[in-house]
């Protein structure tokens, strides 16, 4: 975790505007907002009510938008850029930038959120990361870098004017988190180091955004499942005694201010949730799992700006003494600068343990620390941990074409018993990744399984269907050259093979030479999947012996190839050109013709 060193600037006229403006948004209030899920036009909108609600109310406002292709993607990493955009906009109604947008050293004047980031600046919001020796004109912001839990809360504390209690700690960012908790704005469950997504981004910044119109009741009253209710609804009276856990704690029923707190999960088990992440949940409420969909351990295209499949697990086991892990380090084969943050999984309960972050000695190290501990183990009895990686965006500085591989994961701790430190290291060989702007979602045969094989001109000798997805507007998704494996038996004669594409009268020449079709330099006219689905149809002149008793055809885009290794279809992402594909070979075959 990198420290962002935030201050407020020394000149008091920055504080002064914002209670200024603040003071204008209560003495004229904002048109009431319907807390509820009727703003969400995404084809992919948040399945659970309490982010559902968040991203309505900001898309309500016009804080947050989706994607051109309809989707919001809610577990999409921020970086850092981003997410300030979207606190400036939520705390003032009009960000009016300085003269000067050059305001860090990797601040591009004409860059989209420099207009953001230098507003934050000179309202005292951030500094950039502070470096010992060096001036401070020389801080960098780093705009592409994912924000974390703790940078964001600080920069809405400072943006919202909250006040942050007094309290001593040995992390920079313990006041911020305790403002944002005293406040009942804080997210449960959440690591101070874990990299936001846009739909935890959302949860966040819409409390704090409900919080300065007195409106946070009505927000958790929305979330919880009641009835959407408008901000103009009237409060009705409530207790503001302490919640007191079993164990001591305690947690606010009231803000300073006497508004009501309404936690998202019993502040009890989140408690015992947070402080004692090693242990097995007894409750679901008390811990964040893996929203996968995706638990397959095989090679695959990691599309830049995403969050991987597994890209493998570590088996732990302790002959000697219950052992409880403080440690978990990833060590990759390269430096994988694509990759932001590794997040570690529970394999028994999908329990998500935390972002591991890059080691600044070892680039190609990713370590998660907890002195209380991420996973308690029973003596013999053996448990494991699974990793995901987040991958930057391309534009966010992720590269097409980088190999991504686990060399072995680093489990470190102490035994209970004993006290003593154990260490030990997998020695598994791990599935190769590969690094995309774009990927095939689909391909798979678009015809009949079997289908009676007739002679004639022009004839189907085979259809796929393509689907994929581009992880940036600049990106392509493209088929550049295919050679199909030809099966054939009967004395079948195949000529003037072509290949066409739905939605193009377009077809492209093929040569057939013993068991392979080839369709090299294919036209992007046919090559190309934009958007949605395309289906490929092979035809041919085929010749069938009148003396023909058992002719058969089948025409597949196979081998599928790897990593390592050449496959049927060569394609490309507008950077890289790919030869392998990661699917099961027998999807990619096509209809078996019978005579």
């Amino acid at each position: 975790m990198v420290r962002e060193m935030c201050a407020r600037l020394a000149s008091p006229f920055p504080l002064f505007m914002r209670r200024f403006i603040t003071f204008l948004f209560l003495a004229f209030p904002l048109i009431a907002l319907a807390y509820g899920t009727e703003s969400l036009p995404y084809t992919d909108a948040p399945s659970d009510r309490v982010t559902a609600v968040a991203v309505s109310a900001l898309t309500q406002e016009g804080i947050l938008q989706g994607y051109a292709d309809g989707t919001f993607r809610p577990d999409q990493p921020v970086n850092r850029a981003e997410f300030l955009k979207v606190a400036m906009r939520a705390h003032t109604a009009e960000v009016i930038p300085p003269a000067d947008t050059g305001c860090f050293p990797d601040i591009d004047p004409a860059a989209w959120y420099a207009p953001f980031v230098c507003s934050a600046k000179r309202d005292g919001i951030v500094r950039g990361d502070a470096l010992d020796g060096i001036s401070e004109s020389a801080w960098r912001f780093h705009p592409a870098r994912m924000v974390n839990y703790a940078e964001a809360v600080k920069m809405l504390v400072l943006a919202f004017d909250l006040t942050v209690p007094p309290i001593k700690a040995n992390v920079w960012y313990a006041p911020y988190l305790a403002a944002a908790e005293l406040e009942g704005m804080s997210l449960p469950g959440i690591a101070p180091d874990h990299a936001l997504t846009r739909g935890e981004v959302a949860q966040v910044v819409a409390s704090f955004m409900a919080y300065s119109r007195g409106e946070l009741p009505i927000l958790r009253a929305a979330q919880s499942g009641q009835s959407s209710v408008s901000s103009s609804s009237s409060a009705t009276s409530v207790s503001c005694d302490p919640t007191i856990c079993p164990d001591g704690t305690s947690h606010p029923s009231c803000t300073s201010g006497g508004h009501p707190i309404e936690y998202f999960a019993d502040p009890c088990l989140t408690h015992q949730g947070s402080s004692s992440s090693a242990s097995s949940a007894s409750s679901a409420s008390s811990f964040t799992t893996d929203p996968g969909p995706d638990f397959s351990q095989t090679s695959s295209f990691l599309r830049l700006g995403t969050t991987s499949s597994i890209l493998g697990a570590a088996k732990i086991f302790n002959n000697s003494e219950p052992f409880t892990v403080e440690d978990i380090t990833v060590v990759f084969t390269g430096t994988v600068p694509s990759v932001d943050q590794v997040r570690l999984y529970a394999t028994a309960d999908g329990r998500y343990l935390g972002g591991a972050s890059r080691d600044s000695s070892d680039p190609s190290s990713f370590t998660l620390h907890s002195s209380a501990g991420l996973v308690s183990m029973a003596r013999r009895v053996e448990t494991s941990v699974y990793a995901r990686a987040i991958t930057r965006g391309f534009d966010q500085g992720g590269a097409s074409g980088e190999d991504i591989q686990i060399d072995h994961f680093f489990i470190e701790g102490r035994g209970d018993w004993s006290n003593r430190r154990y260490n030990q290291s997998t020695i598994d060989t791990y599935q190769t990744f590969e690094t995309s702007r774009s990927t095939f979602t689909t391909i798979a045969n678009a015809g009949p399984s079997e289908d009676a094989f007739l002679g004639g001109t022009s004839r189907t000798i085979g259809q796929w269907r393509f689907e994929g997805v581009k992880g940036d507007g600049r990106a392509d998704l493209k088929v550049t050259d295919a050679t199909f494996a030809l099966g054939v038996s009967g004395g079948v004669i195949l000529a003037n093979v072509t290949l066409g594409g739905d939605g193009s009268t377009d077809r492209t020449s093929c040569s057939v030479a013993g068991s392979s079709i080839t369709c090299a330099a294919i036209p992007e006219s046919i090559g190309t999947v934009s958007g949605g689905t395309r289906i490929w149809t092979l035809r041919a002149d085929v010749t069938i012996p009148s003396t023909s008793q058992s002719a058969v055809l089948q025409v597949s885009l196979t081998p599928a190839g790897s990593v390592s290794s050449a496959g049927a279809l060569t394609w490309t992402d507008g950077t890289t050109s790919f030869s392998w594909l990661a699917f099961n070979e027998t999807q990619l075959q096509g209809t078996f013709y019978r005579f």
